[in-house]
């Protein structure tokens, strides 16, 4: 029996080739992109997914809060706050702390014989964090691995890397910003797999950190380390579990700010998808972004469905009499329904081989617009049910309606030739093409919004100019060794630089722009000596004498740093933001100048005077906020991170070849990294740059798989209507008017689509753009710009179908069957 609904299922299609073609190439489509949602969406909620007991194990965030506003929280905490909740929460079983240079530009400088590389990826660690992560080792003891200060772990691809086949067991890494510490190779692990909110080649024991003998004096002078806990069951009610925290860590702090501090308890496997502090250890994704996608794929199966139930119901007619026959001798409705859905079955069956084909040809494609290589973690049994649940899921929606319909036909009225479809289907039929083009609208305009979002934050004044700037890595920023040459080998390497043409100036700075500041100062200032403390965190940059006017950020009151002056180089002048005068509480620019502020560092209050004012700009990107920023003169030690050269236009190949050879003789044997810092800033723009292509991408597929079922309905129409049109020929009707009248049906659905679309898509715009601080304005000529390419894409795509029914010979079209 199943080979005979199978031959009739083959036989339908080979009759109305055409037909099945298309609906075959939609379906296809549509699938092979449903898969790859699939991939995409299990491969983001897979993260963190290796590691052992993950449910029991969280990492500790903080917030703190001023008496107005809670400020954005951060994933680094103190370093005192594992041993604490250890000690007196007794649900603590163990804690693990986590330490890393989050300069990304940058990374640590390594040296092994003659090879310097800068590693970003260096972890420095607890002992128990082998445990806590389920890192395998593939050589070493993960007992004592990280019992030793000098020990150092690395991956299997850093080892091969550095030492090819060799053993890398017992030899020694030197690691140059830590006063040229030598480190042992005791243990080789792993890779760490992609879908991990970790990111780690090196590890290194906790106290071989160069900033840990500085802050295990006051465990809780700052937050600058990752904390996680593992609990000896899974949190119950976490809001009683982030109270209890924050009274433990709140006995550690001083009065003035041991009521801001809040802690969270965030579930390690949540990280990746649902945290949005700063300082996370890895860019995070969007759970969002998922919910959309998975909405997305359930749309695109209804809308590649609906065409082939349109197509059914219109091919109703035509096979209204097999049905009449079959049940005049004696099949049943529910063996007709098996039939057509057998039908669909086959359809679908079809589409997905050539969706599994499409899949593995453009899967790199796909690759390149979410920007990452999810192929490489292919979970074959996952994406084998997904297959299968893909194939009945699509076959359930296209072949359901159908089946009923066709099989409720009544055989004494279908062979007397008194069928009639009812209003009710066609009433369907019309809204099914309806939604199919509400959705396509919707993304459409949409994803018009994303770009002119996207565009709107790239072509913003930023109020500096990222252009012709190239970034060199101080190569001694961080060292703690020849701290009296480092300024020196500065300066020469300053006048060998000046002396080509090509470049304008040189500044040093500890940030740059497209780079969160790292000093954040929290409770630091004072306008008075005797005032209260100020809770608002400001950021604090380190800046040289010219790295204010090489950017151009414009003067509002004041003047620059200058080597007239001496109290600039001891640390008793300051430039502030408009925005830090604003909250410091002064009426304007000219009203704050020469005023003095107090700024503490350490546990000195210094006195310092406001030299300037500067126009806000972006340091970064505007999806966050303008900072109140301060502006310190720098000269020494840590705070020069960056060389900023500016040079003239169209010299950029010139002057990194000019500029290597200055850094060969000034800095011998140190890496030359640099990069540009226009192209530096756009990058903050990643996310809106893949939600931008995956938005245009599916809309195009969309507006595509619509078009298609519309060619089809607009054939089918067009031969149905034939002895109409013919007869309409003969009474003079023109091919225009009879191409009108096709079309003008097919109009109206669509417009109705506009009507239903537009509201809707102005909601879904509304909250999405309120998640930026400056945003574009939602005016209507976008969604008239959706509205009209609609239209013209529907008129297209039906007259290309019907132009050749308007052709037709009106004798042969009312001759007489």
């Amino acid at each position: 029996m199943l080979k005979h609904y199978l031959d009739l299922s083959l036989r339908n299609i080979k009759k109305n080739t055409i037909y099945s073609a298309i609906n075959i190439l939609g379906f296809s489509i549509g699938i092979a992109v449903v898969l790859y949602i699939i991939q995409y969406v299990v491969y983001e909620l897979s993260y963190d997914s290796f590691i052992n007991e993950a449910e029991y194990i969280y990492r500790v965030d903080h917030t703190q809060y001023t008496s107005e506003k809670e400020w954005q929280g951060s994933a680094r905490n103190y370093l005192g706050l594992g041993p604490a909740l250890k000690e007196k929460l007794p649900d603590v079983a163990d804690f693990c702390r986590i330490s890393k240079n989050l300069d990304a530009t940058r990374g640590v400088p390594l040296k092994y014989q003659d090879k310097i590389f800068y590693e970003q990826n260096v972890y420095y660690v607890d002992s128990t964090f082998l445990d806590f992560f389920s890192v395998q080792l593939v050589s070493g003891n993960s007992k004592t691995a990280l019992m030793n200060g000098n020990s150092v772990l690395i991956s299997t691809s850093i080892a091969k890397k550095l030492f090819g086949d060799k053993d890398p067991i017992g030899l020694v890494i030197t690691e140059l910003d830590n006063e040229n510490s030598n480190r042992i190779v005791t243990g080789v692990f792993e890779d760490i797999p992609e879908n991990s909110h970790l990111k780690f080649d090196i590890l290194i024991p906790i106290f071989g950190d160069p900033n840990y003998k500085f802050f295990v004096q006051d465990p809780w002078y700052s937050p600058a380390w990752y904390t996680y806990v593992k609990m000896g069951s899974k949190i119950k009610d976490q809001k009683d579990v982030n109270l209890v925290a924050t009274s433990i860590a709140r006995t550690y702090k001083a009065d003035f700010i041991k009521n801001q501090l809040r802690i969270v308890f965030t579930p390690v496997t949540s990280i990746y998808l649902q945290s949005d502090f700063k300082d996370e250890l890895k860019i995070n994704g969007s759970l969002n972004l998922v919910f959309f996608l998975i909405l997305v794929a359930f749309l695109l199966l209804a809308i590649s469905s609906i065409n082939y139930s349109n197509l059914s119901i219109v091919f109703a007619m035509d096979r209204s009499k097999e049905v009449g026959l079959r049940k005049t001798f004696g099949a049943s409705a529910t063996q007709l329904r098996k039939q057509f859905l057998i039908d669909s079955f086959v359809t679908n069956l079809l589409s997905l081989g050539i969706a599994i084909v499409l899949y593995v040809v453009f899967s790199p494609s796909f690759n390149d617009i979410i920007g990452k290589n999810i192929n490489a973690s292919l979970n074959y049994i996952v994406f084998t049910g997904a297959v299968i649940g893909v194939l009945i899921v699509s076959t359930l929606l296209s072949g359901a309606y159908p089946a009923i319909l066709l099989s409720s036909f009544k055989p004494v009225d279908v062979l007397k030739g008194k069928l009639v479809m009812n209003n009710r289907s066609f009433s369907l039929r019309k809204a099914l093409v309806v939604f199919q083009f509400c959705i396509a609208l919707i993304l459409i305009i949409w994803s018009l919004f994303v770009s002119g979002q996207l565009e709107f934050m790239r072509t913003a004044n930023i109020g500096f100019n990222p252009d012709n700037q190239l970034i060199i890595h101080n190569p001694t920023a961080y060292s703690r060794v020849d701290n009296e040459h480092r300024y020196d080998d500065y300066l020469v390497f300053k006048k060998e630089v000046l002396n080509s043409a090509a470049i304008e100036s040189i500044s040093t700075s500890s940030s740059v722009p497209g780079t969160e500041i790292g000093f954040t100062y929290v409770n630091s200032i004072k306008k008075h000596v005797n005032g209260v403390y100020d809770p608002t965190p400001y950021k604090v940059m380190y800046v040289g004498y010219d790295y204010l006017s090489q950017l151009e950020l414009q003067l509002l009151a004041g003047r620059n740093f200058s080597e007239d002056f001496l109290s600039d180089a001891k640390y008793g002048s300051i430039i502030l933001n408009a925005e830090a005068i604003k909250v410091l509480g002064y009426s304007s620019p000219e009203d704050a100048l020469n005023k003095y502020i107090y700024f503490q560092q350490l546990d000195e209050w210094e006195k310092v005077q406001i030299i300037g004012v500067v126009k806000n700009y972006r340091h970064v990107s505007l999806k966050s906020p303008v900072s109140p920023t301060l502006f310190y003169l720098s000269q020494d030690k840590g705070q020069q991170v960056f060389y900023s050269l500016k040079f003239a236009k169209n010299s950029s190949q010139h002057v990194i070849s000019s500029v290597k050879d200055i850094w060969k003789k000034v800095y011998p044997g140190k890496p030359f990294n640099y990069f540009f810092l226009d192209d530096h800033y756009d990058i903050q723009y990643a996310h809106e740059k893949r939600l931008q292509l995956l938005t245009t991408f599916f809309s195009n597929v969309v507006i595509f798989i619509c078009c298609l079922g519309l060619i089809n309905l607009a054939l089918f129409e067009g031969k149905k209507r034939s002895k109409e049109i013919g007869i309409r020929k003969v009474l003079g009707a023109s091919r225009r008017s009879i191409l009108f009248l096709l079309m003008a049906d097919f109009l109206k659905l669509v417009i109705l689509a506009n009507i239903i679309a537009w509201p809707i898509a102005y909601l879904i715009i509304n909250k999405w753009l309120q998640s930026y601080p400056e945003r574009i304005h939602i005016n209507g000529i976008l969604f008239l710009v959706a509205s009209l390419a609609s239209i013209a894409l529907v008129m297209l795509s039906v007259f290309l179908s019907t132009y050749k029914t308007t052709n037709i010979n009106p004798v042969k079209a009312i001759k007489s069957e």
